[in-house]
């Protein structure tokens, strides 16, 4: 990677967003971030600046803003070398709750900063897409070339994306790459409100000493990806030698865990026995996915990427900071 390339982060104060931030200023980048902080959080920024060097911080240009905005979108990219797209409304029920607002800003702000880094002269266009297009497929480890079945507007909105990515690039150089997360964790993902995703929630709840609750019967799967194996396909997304022009892959461990699993190994991690544990189950909620697990062959195989942290590993990590988080 070259010293002092020009990288702009959209949602650099939300969880992965900050993670990106501060991978790239370790980096010696340079970093333009935008943020309405609506989700994203400064705490998330000055944790950045703490594990920075005072140099490394000087390289950060924050604006504060919107991408509905397309005239901000087109002068936040100017200059700018890679994009890293990760500003969203990230909750498939807030999306069912608030459409419109999901469309404006998942739909609309993306085209507004892929057009942007288009005009811009942007080398490589990196986004945020989400297992959530797959929906229920009933296949047991989901493949790029698996059938899309989006169950929620949030998991259309993803979809469409991957379209507009595929139908704007035109003729230009910019390369654009899609990246399909499934569930990412890790320290500083967000326990406000009740469409937090399951790891901090369960966790916050586990330490508290309060019951932690299950939708469904528990046997419901996911794939599990830890936050600094994320940054790690952002970085080769940006840099890998790719042929072609418009990319789509999984990132994810390639790993199933159920919630009964992971609600075992959360309290595990705090070191509480079985007879110490408080679980509640719920009725299930529209639109969750069933069973969720990566294939990342394609991603392995074009871009290096490794799957590094195991979920013992990652779970040891998010609960640690957690646990400084209440000593704060």
């Amino acid at each position: 990677m070259n010293s002092k390339t020009s990288w702009l982060v959209t949602g650099v104060a939300g969880f992965i967003g900050s993670h990106l931030l501060e991978r790239l200023l370790l980096l010696d980048q340079k970093v333009v971030g935008i943020d309405n902080f609506s989700t994203g959080k400064k705490s998330n920024l000055d944790e950045v600046r703490r594990n920075v060097p005072v140099e490394s911080w000087k390289n950060f240009n924050l604006v504060e803003g919107d991408i509905t905005s397309e005239s901000l979108c087109e002068d936040c990219c100017k200059g700018i070398d890679y994009v890293l797209h990760h500003a969203a409304i990230a909750s498939v029920i807030d999306s069912f709750a608030n459409p419109n607002s999901t469309n404006d800003v998942n739909v609309k702000g993306f085209v507004n900063v892929f057009l942007g880094a288009k005009k811009s002269g942007v080398k490589r266009f990196v986004y945020a897409s989400s297992s959530a297009v797959y929906g229920n497929s009933g296949l047991g480890s989901l493949s790029e070339n698996s059938p899309l079945n989006p169950l929620s507007p949030y998991a259309l909105s993803k979809h469409v994306n991957e379209c507009h990515a595929r139908m704007l690039l035109g003729t230009g150089e910019m390369v654009s790459v899609g990246l399909r997360y499934f569930n990412v964790y890790g320290p500083r993902q967000s326990v406000d409100g009740p469409y937090s995703a399951v790891i901090p929630l369960w966790a916050a709840a586990a330490i508290k000493g309060e019951p932690i609750q299950v939708f469904g019967d528990g046997s419901t799967t996911r794939d599990f990806c830890y936050i600094g194996d994320v940054v790690q396909a952002n970085i080769l997304a940006a840099t890998a030698e790719l042929v072609g022009k418009h990319h789509v892959f999984n990132v994810g461990s390639g790993q199933e865990t159920s919630l009964n699993q992971l609600h075992a190994a959360i309290h595990h991690s705090l070191g509480m026995d079985e007879a110490n544990r408080r679980v509640e189950y719920r009725s299930f909620r529209d639109g969750e996915v069933r069973h969720s697990k990566a294939s990342v062959d394609l991603i392995e195989s074009m871009m290096g990427f490794k799957s590094e942290t195991s979920l013992g590993d990652g779970l040891k990590a998010t609960i640690d900071w957690h646990l400084s988080r209440g000593k704060d």
